[in-house]
């Protein structure tokens, strides 16, 4: 090893990373930890650097792979190759290669390393959806995207990528003319990291609450291009005699070759990046392999409970933009709709953990009692949710207060709290025990006048019992897998835990499908991107849709084939498979 990098053998193709990897490798592992493993879940540090760690190993793994497909295809096609060439973060300059002996043995060569990289993608989702556990999941679905981009990036048709060689082979077959085409693509990847630098100048001067991160997307793909397109120099001599000649007319040959380049220049427009979102239907899993409970109070079903999500993403590429004008599932959407600008992606991550969580816990309760089996709950107190503004509580009272106390009395429940109001006198000032930020306060607050004849006098505040634990009467565990947020998988939840400790099938044997946030008292919440969850539901092949009374007219637009039903309440939606007659 020295200053200029070191090198990799393999076999018949010398690697060299050159010491450009000294900034490459800690930006990426850097960014590893703090952007991408905190959007997959709450880990330790250990576990953070464990993942960063295999990411960036496999990484160079899968460059290598991408230069290792290219040497085997000029190897079995007996072409020659580079004693040794430099690899970056997209692989290797495509410039490097010797010219093939012929255009075709040339196309496939260019073409080997993409190709192998997309069988990456394809073996690195394979390994997401089996959902080994959520470290290798994280790994896995990295590697998915991070192969499949290289492979489409490299097929922009300019130095210093695959598809430069391309454009070279699709005119040297055309026109004989391998030197023209040599030199096309030189310049056209000039102009190409011109072009893109110029594309993210314009997207940061636009108003857009995330300019900066699309337009350093743009900087970054230019460059990724310069650094390996000023690496090695772009050789204009074929490296052997030409013989063949012209077989089509100039026209005709000018079509075909417009023809053939025009795929490879929709990649290049289809990857430039805007200023937009969107959102598009997501995955969907079935819930049952998801939830555990000791074997002798474990039940089997014939169907499947199935959760669904949505993919929110900002900013998008060209390509997503045209995709979400002409497939009605996905929704275009302002970049501050998705990412808040009050509010960071990471903050935004970590909210949708603690709803996700909060949600696994909400639905083992729902779920254990509606099956029957007693669970108690631990409170400390009712949590201020909201404060009327005519209110005179608004003034000493916040949002996020958790009352333990009336005028000396233990308050641990919202019934608890309805109770000793009920001796209060209108416009009385009562004493109230607030726990706020972990300090203990005591505040007075003038009572309001009841909310109907007969009624208890009010504070003015919406509030729940502020739940602090349960005990169950066995274990119950719940491990999301396919989804990395947010409450709105809160009734498939529960509805499976129902489903795994009852005897009966509630599926019935169809694919029920659904959504819904769902509370400590069974009742079912609104969520958003019904239409795009009901999208997924289709496209997996569930029967029936479970929706939210207020998201049921959303819902239904977007339904074709599959039926919605709305529910109010975890019972209602147990009622209603109960109902179903047994398919098929």
């Amino acid at each position: 090893m020295n200053f200029s990098g070191f090198n990799v053998n393999l076999g018949w193709v010398k690697v060299r990373l050159d010491a450009i990897w000294l900034l490459i490798i800690p930006l990426l592992f850097w960014g590893i930890t703090d952007f991408y493993v905190p959007l997959m879940g709450s880990m330790s540090n250990l576990q953070t650097w464990t993942i960063a760690g295999a990411i960036v190993l496999l990484v160079l793994i899968s460059l290598l792979a991408h230069v290792a497909g290219h040497a085997i295809a000029a190897k079995l096609l007996g072409d020659s190759l580079p004693k040794r060439t430099p690899i970056y973060l997209i692989a290797e300059p495509a410039q490097a290669w010797p010219l093939a002996r012929s255009p075709g043995r040339e196309a496939i060569s260019a073409a080997a390393g993409p190709i192998a990289e997309m069988l990456l993608a394809v073996a690195a989702f394979m390994v997401w959806n089996q959902q080994i556990n959520p470290y290798v999941s994280s790994v896995a679905l990295f590697l998915a995207v991070f192969n499949l981009f290289v492979a489409v990036f490299n097929l922009i048709p300019a130095f210093p990528l695959d598809g430069g060689r391309l454009l070279r082979a699709i005119l040297w077959g055309l026109f004989d003319a391998p030197v023209r085409g040599t030199w096309l693509a030189k310049w056209a990847g000039f102009w190409g990291i011109i072009a893109v630098t110029f594309w993210g100048i314009v997207l940061i001067s636009q108003q857009a609450s995330l300019e900066w991160p699309a337009g350093l997307i743009a900087f970054s793909q230019a460059a990724l291009m310069a650094i390996s397109f000023v690496s090695v120099k772009v050789p204009l001599q074929p490296s052997f005699e030409e013989i063949s000649t012209r077989k089509h007319g100039l026209v005709t040959s000018a079509s075909l070759a417009v023809l053939s380049i025009m795929p490879l220049g929709a990649i290049t427009v289809g990857l430039m990046p805007m200023n937009y979102g969107l959102y598009a239907p997501g995955v969907t899993a079935p819930v049952e392999p998801m939830v555990r409970v000791p074997v002798e109070y474990s039940h089997s079903s014939d169907g499947s409970l199935m959760l669904t999500s949505v993919i929110p993403q900002a900013p998008i590429l060209f390509t997503e933009w045209v995709w979400g004008c002409f497939d009605k599932s996905v929704r275009l959407a302002p970049e501050e709709e998705i990412f808040p600008p009050n509010q960071s992606v990471r903050s935004q991550a970590e909210e949708g953990h603690h709803m996700l969580f909060d949600s696994q816990t909400t639905a083992t309760v729902v779920g254990l009692r509606l099956a029957g089996y007693p669970v108690t709950v631990k409170s400390d107190g009712v949590l201020v949710e909201s404060i009327l503004a005519d209110s005179p509580a608004h003034s000493v009272l916040l949002e996020g207060d958790v009352i333990t106390g009336l005028n000396q009395q233990p308050v641990n429940s919202v019934i608890e709290l309805q109770n000793l109001m009920q001796g209060q006198k209108e416009g009385a000032e009562i004493r109230l025990t607030v726990l706020r930020r972990g300090v203990t306060l005591d505040v007075l607050v003038e009572t309001l006048p009841p909310a109907f004849v007969g009624g208890p006098v009010r504070i003015g505040i919406g509030g729940e019992t502020h739940v602090t634990g349960f005990t169950l009467p066995f274990s119950v565990d719940i491990t999301p897998e396919k989804i990395i947020g947010g409450p709105s998988a809160g009734l498939m939840f529960t509805l499976a835990v129902y489903d795994r400790v009852t005897a009966d099938d509630l599926t019935k044997g169809y694919r029920i499908a659904g959504t819904g946030t769902i509370d400590i008292n069974g009742n079912v919440g609104a969520i958003g991107g019904v239409q795009q969850k009901v999208a997924a539901a289709e496209r997996a092949g569930a029967r029936y849709f479970l929706t939210p009374a207020e998201n049921f007219a959303d819902a239904s637009k977007a339904a074709e084939n599959i039926i919605v039903i709305q529910v109010k309440t975890a019972q209602a939606a147990i009622d209603f498979l109960n109902s179903l007659p047994p398919a098929g």
